[in-house]
């Protein structure tokens, strides 16, 4: 019997510790000892096992306030990730408002200009002329009121209304511009009449008729004002070779009507046969602007040569020049010129003297501006003078000194 109880003891003490250890912590339990003095046999590693599982899920349920979800790495690799997407959206819409930026800069914006819409704008009014390129950068201020180029802007209108309104002029052909008062009309040179544009110029020519003319041509000129210069020279006239001298006063130079007026007074003594002479001659210059080419310039004059010999002889000259610019390095003229005794209506009437001339030819001006040569033919279409030429080439050279 004793064997049997024992063992329903042992049964009853292990029933109850089961009891206990598991409606109450570990812990508490040890500390109750409920246990003390049981000699627990091959339970003790049964026990055990328990204990280190409750002790483990003590464990987490005490520190939950310290547990940092954070350091999951599977979560941190979530979150990056959506991060990551997140940033990319963001940085889309932005790339897209930047290149809306900079293409609205490129465009230049209401109101607003950019430097590429400005340095077209000044290749376009380079080609303008003065008044049109006023009209034009006007607009441009209207229509870019909020320009960044506006000190460049009223500049250029300055200089522009300064040109316009203060008579400040630009002649392609020769000079920058300079005030109206100085500036220089550059009517073209005849090659058998007076130049009558008052100038600093010296010109050398030569002429050779058929059958055994020659005529060689030096000639230097002063300007002493504006409307004002002397000359002196030696040349081969129809009477013989001579030497000359004279002053030339424009009455009228506009360079704003390109007009001149102007008196010339010449003497010449002639060699063979010796005599002197007076030579007063009046003439009018007029370029007019033409559709084409850079003008046509017409000289027209006339005057008489008072030879002083036995009996006094008084000579009628003239004749007039058209020259064409085609280009302003460029022209072609063309020339007529009379030279008789006795007046047009003596004319053909037996008197000895009168020969008319017909020329044309080149002349070149390079782009150096100072210079000039000329290259015509002449021939006479009505004379009462038999022993000049009957046709001759021409050589014109000139410098000039303004």
């Amino acid at each position: 019997m004793r064997p049997l109880l024992s063992s329903i003891s042992n049964v009853l003490t292990v029933g109850l510790s089961l009891m206990i250890a598991t409606s109450l912590p570990l812990p508490q339990a040890m500390s109750g000892g409920i246990v003390d003095g049981v000699a627990y046999a091959d339970d003790d590693d049964w026990f055990e096992d328990e204990d280190d599982s409750e002790d483990d899920w003590e464990r987490m349920d005490e520190g939950d306030s310290d547990i940092d979800m954070s350091d999951d790495p599977e979560i941190e690799e979530v979150e990056e990730s959506e991060e990551s997407e997140g940033v990319d959206d963001d940085w889309g819409e932005a790339d897209d408002l930047l290149d809306d930026e900079v293409q609205e800069d490129e465009i230049g914006g209401e109101g607003f200009d950019t430097a590429r819409i400005f340095r077209a704008a000044q290749s376009r009014a380079y080609e303008l002329g003065v008044e049109e390129e006023l009209i034009f950068w006007e607009q441009y201020l209207d229509t870019y009121e909020n320009t960044l180029f506006r000190i460049q802007i009223d500049d250029f209108l300055d200089n522009l209304g300064e040109s316009l309104y203060a008579e400040r002029i630009d002649d392609d052909r020769n000079a920058p511009p300079q005030d109206l008062g100085q500036s220089e009309i550059r009517l073209a040179s005849p090659m058998a009449l007076e130049s009558i544009d008052p100038r600093d110029r010296i010109r050398f020519g030569f002429e050779w008729g058929f059958p055994n003319y020659m005529n060689l041509l030096f000639d230097y000129e002063q300007q002493i004002e504006r409307n004002l210069s002397v000359h002196g020279g030696i040349r081969n006239r129809i009477s013989g070779w001579s030497i000359e001298g004279g002053v030339k006063y424009a009455f009228v130079k506009s360079r704003r009507t390109n007009t001149l007026v102007t008196g010339i007074l010449d003497a010449h003594i002639n060699t063979n046969p010796a005599f002197s002479s007076f030579r007063p001659v009046i003439a009018y210059g007029k370029r007019v602007d033409l559709p084409a080419g850079d003008g046509l310039d017409i000289n027209i004059q006339v005057g008489a040569d008072i030879e002083f010999r036995s009996p006094v002889r008084l000579v009628y000259v003239g004749g007039f020049n058209l020259f064409y610019w085609a280009t302003p390095t460029v022209g072609a003229f063309m020339e007529t010129s009379f030279s008789m005794k006795g007046g047009l209506e003596s004319y053909g009437s037996g008197n000895p003297f009168a020969f008319n001339l017909v020329t044309f030819g080149l002349r070149f001006q390079p782009s150096t501006q100072g210079t000039q040569v000329a290259l015509a033919a002449n021939v006479p279409y009505a004379q009462n003078y038999w022993g000049h030429h009957y046709g001759a080439i021409q050589g014109d050279f000139l410098f000039f000194g303004d």
